[in-house]
C-alpha cells in the first residue's frame, strides 16, 4: 500500500464464531509494518517468579484495584482459560492467561498484561509477530507477511521451541495451557502435508539447538571442537536442556504461568 493507505487504519476488532473478540485486517497490510504500540496495563517483576503464590496474587489485586473504572472492566472482560465455562473468572486466572514476556523469557524478565495485544488471537502460522520495545517501553505488533484485507491477524502465543513440535503436541499444548483447539492452517493439515510439516518443524528446532549449543557450549579444545561440528546435534546437545537452561522451556511469550 502507498502512504495514503498506511495513513488508514490497519486493524479492527469484531466477533469471530467460535473465538470470542478478534481482530481482522481493514486494508492490506505490508511485511514489516507496525500495527499496534501498547504499554502495559500490568507489571508483574521478575521476581513474581519466585514469591510466594499467595504473594503474587495479592499484588495483582492491588494492581487491579489500582485501574480506573474503564481499565478494570477491560481487564475482566478479558478471557480466563484457567477456569471451567461456567466458573466465576479470577484476577489470577485472566493474567496468566494473557501475560507477556517483557523482552527474551528468562528468570529475571518481567512481565505485562495489555488489552489491545490481548484481543489478538493465536496461529501456529502467524500472520504478525510482537516485539518488546525496552526503549519506549511498549510492545510491538508488526506484519511479517502480507496480510490481505479481511483476513484475522494472529500472533503465535508460545516460543520457538514449542512451534517446532509436531502438530498434535501443539494440538494439545493449547488445549492444555490456554483451554481451545487450534483450527489454523497448519493444525488443519493431513496426510503428508502434516507429516512434511511436522518435519519442516523438527529441523527448525534442531537447528535452534545448534545454535544455542555453539552460542552456549565452549569446547576445551580444537579436538572437541572437531567433534561438536561433525557430530549430529542431537548426540551432543539435548534442545530440552539447552532451552531450560536459559529460563525458555516454557511459553516465552504470551500467557506464561509465572507462579
Amino acid at each position: 500500500p502507498g502512504a495514503s493507505m498506511r495513513g488508514c487504519p490497519a486493524y479492527y476488532e469484531t466477533s469471530l464464531p467460535g473465538k470470542g473478540c478478534g481482530v481482522l485486517a481493514a486494508r492490506q497490510i505490508s511485511p514489516g509494518e507496525l500495527l499496534l504500540a501498547e504499554s502495559p496495563l500490568i507489571v508483574v517483576p521478575w521476581w513474581g517468579r519466585v514469591v510466594p503464590a499467595r504473594e503474587k496474587r495479592e499484588f495483582l489485586a492491588r494492581e487491579v484495584r489500582g485501574l480506573t473504572k474503564e481499565q478494570r472492566k477491560g481487564f475482566f472482560s478479558l478471557h480466563d482459560s484457567k477456569v471451567g465455562e461456567y466458573e466465576e473468572k479470577t484476577i489470577d486466572g485472566i493474567w496468566r492467561t494473557n501475560n507477556f514476556a517483557l523482552g527474551p523469557s528468562g528468570p529475571r524478565s518481567d512481565n505485562g498484561l495489555f488489552l489491545r495485544i490481548s484481543r489478538l488471537n493465536h496461529s501456529c502460522v502467524p500472520y504478525a509477530e510482537f516485539v518488546w520495545n525496552e526503549d519506549l517501553r511498549m510492545m510491538e505488533i508488526r506484519a511479517i507477511r502480507v496480510i490481505p484485507e479481511g483476513e484475522e491477524i494472529t500472533i503465535c502465543y508460545f516460543s520457538l521451541l514449542v512451534a517446532a513440535r509436531s502438530q498434535k503436541e501443539r494440538i494439545d499444548y493449547l488445549e492444555s495451557h490456554y483451554g481451545f483447539p487450534c483450527d489454523c492452517l497448519a493444525c488443519n493439515l493431513g496426510g503428508e502435508e502434516r507429516r512434511k510439516n511436522n518435519q519442516e518443524r523438527s529441523e527448525v528446532g534442531r537447528l535452534q539447538g545448534r545454535i544455542e549449543c555453539l552460542l552456549y557450549e565452549f569446547p576445551d579444545t580444537a579436538e572437541e571442537e572437531r567433534d561438536i561440528h561433525e557430530d549430529d546435534i542431537t548426540n551432543d546437545c539435548s534442545q530440552e536442556i539447552v532451552f531450560s537452561d536459559l529460563g525458555m522451556f516454557e511459553c516465552d511469550g504470551r500467557g506464561e504461568d509465572i507462579d
